[in-house]
């Protein structure tokens, strides 16, 4: 539910005082989402796309895995003003692990489609089903004179192409990722670091035919950008800082009352400014703790059906998310509040403890412990169920020495230990039983939950020394817990990889491996338990 701020209408005092001139009507408010039985437990939260469309808000959102930041899943619901879930709508195939897709409204049908292999989806309102279309262009404005799209070619460039009605000629210019406003006549392009004005597209470059959008876009990837400022005037450009977190941008430029306002961040602060001779002047102070962002290449999301404009933003001083509207005099900015909990560690005790518990239940027990039972004492160990709906697997490759060792049902847990050991036991049985044949043991980097600028693994070249030595430590206790407890393995060997393979077998057939490597390239500590 919707919670409004006690003390939004004091900073709508506040920021009434800013200066003479400022029009613009402020409000502040909460918006509570319930998560918790939408999703699994998440190392983070990410608000990825959305958009506005029938006073309610259209949403993708990633969730991060708690032991793997590499892990995302998508999601992408249908939420009402006050914050209720109303559809839980199947991410298609083709965009489960797009990165670079854009979400936009187009023909007054809500329309996502991914960049690299153009694949576009319309979302069935009344069926709350994705269904595969034919691709849609890349329009990001029109008018009763000229057709307007927009390319991206990385690092090579962009296009911005005005096509004449009525002559079909097109006319191209440069210009990064694009807002566009018209007024009086005149083409605003706000592209974050710029604002450009066009007066009359034909004065802009004429292009050649075998440059037109429709040419470019089916060999997009073989193209440059284009060059041409000819037809354009740079209003603003802030040339003083070229770097890939920009202290300042203009996240976007508006209408409101036949003038053009933009909506700018500087270091953090969000401010409504005016342009005067080049220069950006505060007209309106918003905000002092967000940033204002969207997603690569999603760079039609932010006008909306009516024209106004949705924004998303996040707080890095609350850790919170959510949306800014504009429309009119009207600014709403709204943050939204999940119920998703903050994992907390449970520190190295608890987690050794639960796990020689663990241990000695399954090996004194073979194939005697059920599903059920799995619940129960994982639930009293403090285990964290993973994907408590997803109750098969197929499982191939798990374990080396494997010969019958093929399960179709599992169940997950998770244990945060702290900053750097993520403990993640699962249960294997086969499909037609619910008796548990295999447990496996994983002591995973924490990657989730570390402060530190160091690279994700593999990328870090195993240089974090501290870590790797704290990994070959838990190894050689876990080692020597197995040992006190069955005697000297079978087998303990090294290959020429690093790979490090210890093997018992216990007098009632129960077979343990331990694998390892010496934690420079890959810092995981596999354990796994079998019945033969």
């Amino acid at each position: 539910m919707r919670q409004i701020k006690l003390f939004s209408l004091l900073v709508l005092l506040n920021i009434c005082c800013f200066g003479q001139g400022q029009k613009f009507e402020i409000s502040i408010d909460t918006i509570n989402i319930r998560l918790k039985d939408r999703m699994m437990p998440a190392g983070k939260i990410y608000l990825t796309q959305a958009i506005m469309y029938n006073n309610k808000y259209y949403c993708f959102f990633d969730e991060t895995a708690l032991y793997d930041s590499f892990n995302e899943i998508k999601y992408f619901f249908v939420i009402s003003k006050d914050g209720n879930i109303e559809h839980n709508v199947q991410i298609p195939q083709g965009i489960d692990d797009e990165v670079y897709y854009d979400l936009h409204i187009r023909n007054d049908r809500v329309i996502t489609k991914t960049y690299m292999d153009h694949q576009t989806y319309c979302l069935d309102t009344v069926k709350s089903k994705w269904v595969k279309i034919k691709e849609v262009d890349d329009r990001v404005f029109e008018d009763e004179k000229y057709y307007v799209t927009f390319l991206d070619f990385g690092e090579w460039g962009s296009t911005i192409w005005f096509k004449d009605k009525k002559t079909g000629i097109e006319y191209e210019a440069y210009a990064a990722i694009p807002v566009i406003n018209k007024l009086d006549d005149h083409y605003y392009i706000t592209s974050g670091k710029s604002v450009v004005r066009i007066d009359d597209p034909q004065k802009m470059h004429k292009a050649e035919p075998s440059y037109y959008y429709e040419k470019v876009k089916k060999k997009k990837f073989y193209h440059n950008g284009s060059n041409s400022e000819l037809g354009t005037e740079t209003l603003f450009s802030d040339t003083t800082r070229f770097d890939f977190d920009p202290k300042f941008y203009v996240a976007t430029s508006f209408i409101c009352e036949n003038k053009l306002y933009h909506l700018c961040v500087d270091h953090n602060n969000v401010s409504i400014d005016t342009l005067d001779n080049g220069v950006m002047k505060p007209l309106q102070t918003i905000r002092g703790d967000f940033s204002i962002g969207g997603w690569f290449y999603s760079y039609r999301s932010k006008i909306q059906k009516d024209n106004s404009q949705l924004l998303m933003f996040e707080s890095k001083k609350d850790d919170l998310f959510g949306f800014i509207e504009l429309n009119g005099k009207k600014i709403s900015i709204h943050y939204l509040k999940t119920d998703i909990d903050s994992i907390k560690y449970s520190g190295s005790l608890n987690t050794g403890s639960a796990f020689t518990s663990i241990f000695d239940f399954v090996t004194s027990n073979p194939g005697m412990i059920s599903l059920d039972q799995v619940d129960s004492i994982e639930g009293k160990m403090g285990g964290l169920e993973l994907n408590p709906d997803e109750k098969v697997v197929l499982l191939k490759k798990d374990f080396p020495y494997r010969r019958s060792f093929d399960f179709e049902r599992s169940k997950n847990y998770l244990k945060i230990e702290d900053s750097l050991f993520t403990d993640h036991t699962t249960y294997y049985c086969h499909k037609n039983s619910t008796l548990v044949k295999s447990v496996s043991f994983e002591w995973i980097e924490t990657t989730n939950y570390h402060q530190s600028n160091e690279l994700p693994l593999p990328f870090n070249n195993g240089y974090n020394v501290p870590k790797n030595q704290k990994f070959n430590v838990k190894f050689d206790e876990i080692k020597r817990f197995i040992t006190l407890r069955f005697g000297k393995p079978i087998l303990d060997e090294t290959n020429s990889y690093k790979n490090i393979f210890v093997q018992w077998m216990t007098n009632n057939g129960v077979k343990i491996i331990l694998q390892g490597t010496d934690f420079s390239w890959n810092r995981t500590i596999t354990l796994g338990i079998f019945q033969d």
